[in-house]
């Protein structure tokens, strides 16, 4: 409990006589706790006004069913552990853009859609999470009524623990990973990404289910709007991209799906790929389009911020490697936001 008074005796004696009503609670960790009753906060206001605070004893931390992990990759599970990350918090300074970093799993349509939603509206980002009193936390996705087609949203509750990798160090497998063996925070310690993750395969019946997918699906359960599709070669691709930039509307752009793979080779991108797209810009003539990898790194192509992922293709070079482009409809944020 969390008592701020001007001085412990005086503290004591206000509170004795209602002592004996206290209620008392063993928790998981620990002995009995007692708790303020109404009468415990009632004498206090009497002798101290507002000069205190009162915090509660936290509940124990319930221990939630954790997500199937993949089976369709031979030995890639093995050795890998389910734990939480210590010292971790939900958010740390605020949502940001390059917090999303995908691992080992087959799953960038949701990893990028998450960044780019992070990148134009970090409010919706933040709109879908709740920490529950037990420690757990409570992540909100959006399905489609199959009926009305509105969206429908659901709370899924999933606790803090995260798959990590057996064998730490850096991975060649879809960039550093870190400890975490799937998505994570580029700050390992912020749990927003692997939590959305988490619950995102909680809802589908296990990590391997999330494996490809759609980033307008993905855009969509995040946030309950819809997105249009547009092809990434079309004349008013670039425009179309630089307005919804501007009108802060998350973009994200999947690289075609290539049996050959040699079209890719030294370009810094990769067939069946999907990037957050940050924006445009044009120089001396030459228009480009910003792109984030979701792996959080880029080197090949013309750098931004390459320990970020951001970099920058000529928008001819983006027609020719990109198969679409999806804009999310989203209503425009409140004045406040």
């Amino acid at each position: 409990m969390g008592v701020k008074v001007g001085l412990k005796q005086a503290l004591k004696q206000a509170t004795a006589k209602v002592e004996k009503k206290a209620i008392t609670s063993t928790p998981k960790e620990g002995g009995p706790v007692k708790l303020w009753t109404p009468a415990i906060v009632q004498s206090l206001k009497a002798n101290f006004g507002d000069t205190f605070t009162v915090t509660p004893p936290l509940k124990p931390r319930v221990d939630l069913p954790d997500p199937a992990l993949p089976t369709s990759t031979t030995g890639a599970m093995n050795g890998v552990t389910v734990s939480p990350i210590a010292g971790a918090e939900l958010f740390i300074d605020g949502v940001n853009d390059t917090d999303p970093m995908q691992a080992k799993l087959g799953d960038c349509y949701l990893v990028s859609s998450m960044a780019s939603v992070a990148h134009a509206r970090p409010d919706l980002i933040q709109a879908a999470f709740k920490k529950n009193d037990d420690g757990t936390y409570a992540v909100r996705i959006f399905t489609e009524d199959p009926k009305t087609r509105a969206p429908v949203a659901t709370w899924v509750n999933v606790d803090d623990d995260l798959p990590k990798r057996a064998a730490l160090g850096p991975s060649q497998f879809y960039g550093d990973a870190r400890t975490l063996q799937f998505t994570g925070g580029k700050n390992e310690k912020e749990l927003w990404p692997a939590l959305y993750e988490k619950a995102f395969a909680t809802q589908a019946g296990g990590y391997e289910k999330i494996i490809g997918g759609i980033p307008g699906e993905a855009m969509f359960a995040i946030t309950g709007s819809k997105t249009k599709m547009i092809p990434a070669v079309a004349a008013y691709t670039f425009d179309s991209i630089k307005a919804a930039v501007a009108a802060k509307q998350p973009v994200v752009a999947s690289t075609k799906e290539l049996d050959d793979t040699a079209a890719f080779t030294n370009s810094g991108l990769y067939p069946s790929h999907a990037y957050s797209v940050f924006g445009t810009s044009e120089e001396n003539g030459q228009k480009f389009v910003t792109l984030r990898n979701p792996w959080g790194k880029q080197v090949k192509e013309t750098p931004i911020d390459a320990e970020q992922g951001i970099f920058k293709v000529p928008l001819e070079q983006f027609g020719k490697m990109f198969g679409f482009v999806e804009i999310l409809n989203v209503p425009p944020a409140s004045p406040a936001q």
